[in-house]
């Protein structure tokens, strides 16, 4: 059980042993309840909090001497008013009017706004999983079903009114509260595999994978505008425009495989590596778009009335290859290739061009990498490296390619030309006594992205100049008055911070005179700067920062009790998990982010029970 500052509450347990000498079972539930962190003074409440709950269950049954089986299942639901975003920077004084008393900066923690956002799951999962020992092999098959629902409201405009606003005659809309959506998916899946048990010079496994998916995405859309009135008061009666629109769109997805893996000893310590992966997919994404969504509504801009359909297929063979080298127990080189794999892309939103289809390519990667694993002989020290590349060809990106001009806001998945990662990690383990152990890790990762025919960064707009041809890295327009864009090549790639490090000290040792013993610990994350956006906005990027973390405890030597006082965010170091315009008002630098709790510091404690 975990209590912590500003009403945060969990709870966990777990009950399990034998049934009968041939059955198992395990019971594992849980509780969560959060509190917001965000305080919205338009209903005086904590938003982006959230109340989850959950169960899951296995049972394992020895059917015969060469038969298990084991049944797993889950379910776990969560209701949260998340993920409002705060105001961080406000430049245009006609929106801070009707923002109201938020001081936008990246600290901001206040928010106000009449319509709070939600984002409602539910989550089941079922397997069952069959073992058949043939004695020198084991055949296993799993067959799994899985359902997903998710509901969410985001509000766009995030000021406090319940009518619209008049805020400019030109303006895109004066009020923005539905923008709600649904996604029900589910799935089947059948893998039968079989693989030796003795682990010889020659090990193997094969085997067949099928899986069925289904998913529904309706999504609906409803704004305001108002062409006349006084500035920042309800709109003058007659002067209201509502523009709505919804989409229902269905995918429905087909995929199987074959695949196998081998490995074998050569001489010595030296052990190849060798894997196949041959998958056929097929899918089928159809919808319609009903446009006013409301009887006497316009059509909201860039979502006219439409239906269609796309049905595409494609096949990839996928593998790995590498060699393995053992020196010792203790010590060990290698070096791998894989060729890896994402599908074909679909487009769900609201805004999908349902008439005219293109279905995103396959994302491939081919991926290198050489490291090293070993530990000293006493245990003393362990360490892992690694230097690694990856290739990737049409890499599936998020852009924006709206039209602010027009009032189109629209987020659409695309293929980026190329990209590439590369970089090295290592991680270290120091246990010079049986009290004090040194953990540590340091990730460094190049990551660049080439892309054609993206959206500028707001800002940028305005001068962009007119060029001919195709100029890269730079803001332009191929001809007077379209919308600007730009080539990018050799662009970072988004949320790639190029440096992760991270090192956790902990000591622990007995209370003499008792059953206890006493540890602390503190961890220390760094990761530094990184862009929130594909089309490197300068306004969008998160500056380095380092986050401690520490703890304190007694536990009973047996493991039975433990008590354990903590702090996140030390030094009340802020952070955001997500930055973006606005199009609300059509700020240039208008900003709106998100954060975690640990953002900021807080205090709390974890009780444990074994019984």
């Amino acid at each position: 059980m975990t209590i912590a500052e500003h009403d945060e509450y969990r709870a966990r347990g777990t009950v399990s042993g034998p049934i009968s000498d041939t059955l198992r079972a395990r019971v594992t539930g849980f509780y969560n309840d959060v509190r917001g962190v965000a305080r919205n003074i338009a209903t005086d409440s904590w938003d982006n909090g959230s109340k989850s709950w959950g169960v899951r269950g296995k049972l394992e049954w020895d059917a015969t001497e060469n038969l298990n089986l084991l049944f797993t299942g889950e379910y776990r639901k969560t209701d949260a008013d998340c993920c409002a975003s705060t105001w961080i920077a406000i430049n245009n004084p006609n929106l801070q009017t009707l923002v109201g008393p938020i001081n936008a900066t990246r600290n901001n923690r206040t928010l106000n706004d009449e319509t709070v956002t939600y984002s409602n799951s539910e989550q089941q999962t079922y397997s069952l999983q069959a073992d058949w020992d043939l004695g020198a092999a084991t055949i296993t098959s799993i067959t799994a079903y899985q359902k997903y629902d998710l509901e969410v409201n985001q509000p766009i405009e995030r000021i406090n009114s319940t009518v619209p606003l008049f805020v400019g005659a030109t303006a895109a809309y004066a009020d923005w509260s539905r923008n709600s959506g649904i996604v029900d998916l589910s799935a089947f899946s059948q893998e039968l595999r079989i693989a030796n048990n003795d682990s010889g010079d020659f090990n193997y496994v094969a085997g067949v994978f099928y899986m069925h998916s289904d998913i529904k995405r309706p999504f609906d859309r409803r704004r305001a505008r108002c062409t006349a009135g006084t500035f920042g008061q309800p709109c003058a009666p007659g002067n209201t425009i509502y523009q709505s629109s919804a989409s229902n769109i269905r995918l429905k997805q087909d995929s199987v495989a074959a695949f196998g893996q081998v490995e074998y000893r050569i001489v010595g310590g030296l052990k190849a590596i060798g894997g196949l992966r041959v998958q056929y997919e097929k899918g089928t994404n159809s919808g319609s778009r009903i446009s006013p969504l409301v009887p006497g509504d316009a059509v909201l801009p860039g979502n006219a009335p439409v239906s269609g359909s796309i049905t595409a297929d494609d096949t990839a063979v996928t593998g790995k290859a590498g060699l393995q080298y053992e020196f010792s127990r203790d010590a060990q080189v290698y070096a791998s290739y894989t060729r890896g794999y994402k599908g074909l892309g679909y487009e769900m939103e609201i805004g999908a061009n349902l008439a005219n289809q293109s279905v995103l390519e396959p994302e491939h990667v081919n991926a290198y990498e050489i490291g090293f694993k070993g530990r000293t002989s006493d245990g003393v020290l362990s360490v892992s490296t690694a230097l690694f590349l990856a290739d990737y060809s049409n890499l599936q990106v998020q852009a924006n390619r709206s039209d602010l001009a027009a009032g189109v806001v629209q987020f659409v998945s695309t293929n980026a030309g190329k990209s590439q990662t590369k970089g090295f990690e290592i991680e270290a383990t120091v246990r010079p006594d049986d009290n004090f152990s040194l953990t540590g890790a340091v990730t460094y990762s190049d990551a660049t992205i080439d892309i054609d025919g993206l959206n500028c960064p707001q800002q940028f707009n305005a001068g962009a100049p007119v060029l001919s041809g195709m100029p890269t890295n730079i803001c332009y327009r191929s001809a007077p008055g379209v919308t600007p864009t730009q080539n990018l090549r050799g662009a970072t790639l988004p949320v790639s911070p190029r440096w992760k490090i991270s090192f956790a000290p902990r000591y622990e040792a007995d209370i003499a005179g008792t059953d206890f013993a006493g540890f602390a610990q503190v961890g220390v994350n760094f990761q530094s700067a990184m862009n929130f956006s594909v089309e490197q906005d300068p306004l969008l990027e998160q500056p380095a920062y380092t986050l401690v973390d520490a703890s304190i405890g007694v536990k009973q030597i047996d493991g039975r009790y433990s008590l354990t006082l903590f702090v996140k965010n030390l030094f009340d170091e802020n952070y955001l998990t997500s930055i973006g315009h606005t199009s609300f008002l059509g700020g240039n630098t208008d900003l709106v982010g998100t954060f975690n709790k640990d953002a900021d510091r807080y205090f709390g404690a974890t009780l444990g029970v074994k019984f």
